[in-house]
């Protein structure tokens, strides 16, 4: 992340996207990625990945999962506001969530992505998609890939 700016010390310097996934309790991901921000003065983006099956069209109404997205998303704008993040929000409809979050990247010119998990077990299908969605992103972000989780209760 760009730490340096010049000018006006309000200017926004970067730009640090976090994915939201059905799914997967990613919105420790927010308050991670509002940390970072403070210090690099760069805005969080905090995306939802609505997933749509191949079955229907892309703008299908989707109300139940809509309906989700907006509140996962409310839910970590509250986490990047705890830590006075400047945080956008936006929904993104995708086939995929690795590929969609890929195509974010690429789309805003994110200098970072940042993935948080808590300490607790996803379970099955949540563990091989969580990995599935590290491993692309590792392996094809155009950015800093930062993958972060809490710290287990004492």
């Amino acid at each position: 992340i760009n730490a340096e700016y010049m000018g006006d010390p309000g200017k926004r310097t970067g730009l640090i996207l976090v994915p939201l996934v059905a799914g997967l309790d990613l919105t420790f991901g927010a308050t991670l990625a509002g940390r970072l921000a403070r210090g690099t003065r760069s805005e969080v983006r905090l995306v939802y990945i609505l997933e749509v099956t191949r079955t229907l069209p892309l703008n299908s109404p989707l109300l139940e999962a809509e309906q989700a997205a907006q509140e996962s998303l409310a839910t970590a704008m509250q986490f990047a506001s705890q830590v006075n993040a400047v945080a956008t929000e936006q929904v993104e409809r995708v086939r995929d969530a690795a590929e969609g979050i890929i195509t974010a990247l690429r789309n805003t010119g994110a200098e970072s992505v940042v993935l948080g998990a808590t300490d607790e077990p996803l379970g099955g299908d949540g563990h091989d998609r969580f990995h599935h969605l590290v491993d692309t992103l590792l392996h094809r972000a155009p950015c800093e890939v930062i993958v972060g989780r809490l710290k287990p209760p004492i």
